[in-house]
């Protein structure tokens, strides 16, 4: 579905002007001031809506302005008084619709009034506009991804701050598991004292009663009896002392601070170790997250269908042979920009340049091309009156036009 024929009067600079467009590229030139501007803006106005339209559409000293379009299949006027505008859409059977805006939406899509306004996007627009365009849609895995690697930052960060810990602590081979009782070992030692005391005290009364046996002789078999029994004490106390094991009591009560700095040491090291260790685990499972929704997402980018071979979605913006689309040369971009409204307006087959006096011949061209081979019909704007014009505007009318080349 095309333009057939526009038809606009009192739009801002225009007067009247009627033109049926031939051909896949429709130039409006003329000087700057005549209304070229104008003519590209009545199409707009018929077929986008009010939000498209200026605060003063009407021309100045005029009370009504009007746009009547003809779609083939729909015939589109638009009318403009002080109050507002209104629309009617009515279609070749002559049925008028309910809802007329409505069903100029479902014909057009963002870009038919601005091809050129792809390349000027932001990056993360840019994404947007080719996700909708060719259905893909990766925020949530996006999200998740986003999510996996803010989590993974964290861990990381834990995971530097544990090994720079671990990489200060001390671990000694062959230290005890467990620290060191020094109030067991001072009650062993209190213990061993004791008896080492008893044995002394009895060992002193074996040598008294030694004494009482040179000196009553005569009294030996009581004596002898008392030495009996002095002696057997001895040696039941004697057997209660270990000295190896007192000596060594003392050496680990003297030693046991060493040794329990060691098992604390050894403790908080296998501790940070055992950190250190989970959180390489978590690290390791995010990034084999964050691959794995990386890989879902560029499955679904490859079963996409673009509207342009090279072109492809990136994680911050759109691709084009491998490279940010901003780094495309111009005529890259204006190349894709072109082929982007083609694919967002399947129906009607129709989009407005106004910045067309910024292309050279060659990018001109290429426009052209691109309009006759995809059955598209594209409104430029350019400032002057070379051959490449289908139409010439001056003074807000007609002053020539390739269908009616006799207009004054």
């Amino acid at each position: 579905m095309k333009i057939i024929k526009l038809q606009a009067e009192n739009v801002k600079r225009l007067h009247a002007v009627e033109i049926e467009p031939d051909g896949s590229l429709v130039v409006i030139g003329g000087q700057n001031g005549q209304g070229k501007s104008s003519v590209l803006d009545s199409i707009m106005y018929a077929l986008g809506g009010t939000s498209t339209v200026c605060s003063e559409p009407i021309h100045q000293g005029e009370k009504k302005a009007s746009v009547e379009i003809d779609l083939g299949e729909f015939k589109v006027t638009r009318r403009f008084t002080a109050n507002g505008s209104s629309l009617k859409v009515v279609a070749a059977d002559g049925v008028e619709m309910k809802s007329p805006q409505a069903v100029l939406d479902k014909l057009h899509g963002s870009l038919a009034f601005d091809p050129l306004g792809f390349a000027s996007m932001k990056p993360a627009d840019q994404l947007q506009t080719l996700k909708t365009l060719v259905g893909v849609d990766t925020k949530l895995v996006d999200t998740r991804i986003e999510s996996v690697r803010a989590n993974r930052t964290l861990v990381n960060r834990d995971l530097k701050a544990a090994e720079a810990r671990l990489s200060a602590a001390r671990f000694t081979p062959g230290a005890p598991e467990s620290e060191v009782s020094s109030a067991a070992l001072v009650q062993q030692i209190e213990h061993l004292r004791s008896a080492e005391i008893r044995a002394n005290a009895s060992r002193e009364h074996v040598n008294a009663m030694e004494i009482q046996l040179a000196n009553a002789r005569n009294a030996l078999d009581a004596a002898q009896r008392q030495y009996d029994a002095a002696a057997t004490g001895l040696k039941v106390a004697e057997g209660l002392v270990d000295k190896p094991a007192l000596d060594a009591a003392r050496a680990s009560l003297a030693n046991a601070d060493s040794v329990n700095r060691t098992v604390r040491a050894n403790a908080e090291y296998t501790r940070i170790k055992g950190e250190a260790k989970a959180l390489q685990v978590a690290s390791d499972e995010a990034s084999s997250e964050i691959e794995r929704l990386e890989s879902e997402r560029e499955k679904m980018i490859a079963a996409a269908r673009f509207p342009i071979g090279g072109l492809s979605l990136g994680p911050s913006g759109v691709m084009f042979d491998g490279k940010p689309f901003e780094q495309a040369s111009s005529a890259e971009q204006l190349r894709v920009s072109i082929a982007m409204a083609i694919a967002m307006n399947p129906k009607l087959r129709v989009c407005l340049i106004r910045d067309g006096s910024l292309l050279d011949a060659d990018s001109l061209a290429l426009v052209a091309e691109m309009a006759e081979k995809h059955d598209f019909q594209i409104w430029m704007e350019r400032v002057g009156e070379g051959e490449e014009c289908s139409v010439i505007i001056e003074d807000g009318y007609v002053a020539f036009s390739e269908t009616d080349p006799e207009l004054p």
